[in-house]
């Protein structure tokens, strides 16, 4: 075998054993990213949690505009 055959041969193998750990931490990202949303999502239904967890939670229901209403009707005046 020549030199550059086992430079590249190493190369190959540094780069396979750095894809690998690689691969492992982009799947434990993904993992722990999935497992705090469902976390939150869960969180989310509980009624003295969501307050806490969302300012916008407060808010649902309270129509922006009183006025809304007959824009989203179309105007019908």
């Amino acid at each position: 075998m020549s030199r550059d055959q086992e430079v590249s041969k190493e190369y190959e193998k540094l780069f396979a054993e750095f894809s690998n750990k690689l691969e492992c931490v982009i799947q434990r990202i993904i993992i722990g990213l999935v497992t705090l949303l469902v976390i939150m999502q869960i969180l989310l239904h509980l009624p003295g949690i969501a307050p806490l967890l969302s300012p916008v939670f407060d808010m649902e229901g309270i129509p922006l505009r009183p006025a809304l209403g007959s824009e989203i009707k179309g105007n019908e005046e």
